[in-house]
């Protein structure tokens, strides 16, 4: 495995992807060689751009034998909107390859064999990926649109479940594939394998997302008598998760939330309170609002009050 930095991105490219791609350039398969590079870097491109401008921290990039893998933090301390649009944003950036790639041949820019070969490889990899199944960016769009917890439980289940099955359908065809023609395609076994191993590793991370995204700002450093880096105001409705509100901030950045009910300023609540919330929440079937941590009268009427924390 080749080990390297891309700014501050950690780069791995696995042994079994360089050779074949040394077989493949050695075999004269040039143009769907640079086709297949070009839709991956993209779709990964995309990615990583997406989780730049949303503030979701990219931990490595894979490049694999059957393609590549971003790795981020773990997707499910994210908010809806964040986990939403770094999952579509390589698929999307597919769909607009494709097109791309149509009207650059239709205008004779490109070779018509390289086009066709990228069309197919931007056909092929966005949708793939957007199969309903865990971990596939589908899979992970499908999970950030369920609102309630039993409905994330449920659909964290059904998405796992997917997978499986999607790497014993994909193990078939590999199999079928070298009974008929005495070749293993690794292309379509590799990518099984990958499936039926992340399964635990979703149900894991899913289990830690909330306490991590919690124990990265309440870290020991971030004692009462600390001054944090910078304080912001934020306007949030009162019907706002008390999660996502905090996930807009860094890990040291403190927040007085002016929590507005119809248009009229009903509360002032510091971070730490949301904080302190949260923890104390327990086990819920709802997400822990905003609005839950106000008093019933300004709860169910919206009447303004004193502007305290």
């Amino acid at each position: 495995m080749i080990r390297f930095r891309l700014g501050d991105t950690n780069v791995r490219v696995h042994a079994l992807a360089l050779l074949m791609l040394a077989l493949s350039f050695a075999l004269g398969a040039r143009a769907e060689l640079a086709a297949m590079l070009t839709a991956l870097f993209l779709h990964e491109g995309a990615h990583l751009l997406a989780a730049r401008l949303l503030r979701v921290r990219v931990e490595g990039l894979d490049l694999m034998p059957f393609g590549g893998a971003l790795t981020l933090e773990n997707p499910y301390r994210l908010g809806r909107g964040q986990l939403l649009g770094v999952s579509l944003a390589g698929p999307l950036c597919n769909l607009v390859g494709l097109v791309a790639a149509a009207a650059l041949a239709w205008w004779n820019v490109l070779p018509p064999l390289f086009a066709l070969e990228l069309m197919r490889f931007h056909t092929m990899l966005g949708a793939f990926n957007l199969l309903p199944a865990l971990p596939l960016d589908g899979g992970r769009a499908l999970y950030a649109l369920a609102r309630t917890a039993q409905g994330r439980a449920k659909m964290l289940t059904a998405l796992i479940g997917c997978g499986y099955a999607l790497a014993i359908a994909l193990t078939a065809v590999a199999l079928v594939g070298w009974a008929r023609t005495g070749t293993m395609n690794l292309a379509i076994l590799l990518p099984a394998v990958f499936l039926a191993a992340s399964g635990s590793r979703e149900r894991r991370n899913a289990a830690l997302g909330v306490v991590e995204a919690l124990s990265e700002r309440m870290r020991p450093e971030r004692d009462t008598l600390q001054r944090p880096e910078r304080m912001r105001v934020l306007a949030v409705d009162a019907q706002s998760g008390a999660l996502e509100a905090l996930r807009a901030l860094s890990p040291r950045e403190e927040a007085l939330f002016a929590v507005y009910r119809r248009g009229v300023l009903v509360r002032l609540l510091d971070s730490r309170t949301l904080e302190r919330a949260l923890l104390n929440a327990g086990t819920r079937e709802e997400p822990l609002k905003i609005a839950d941590l106000l008093p019933d009268r300004m709860h169910l009427e919206g009447k303004t009050a004193p502007g305290t924390v």
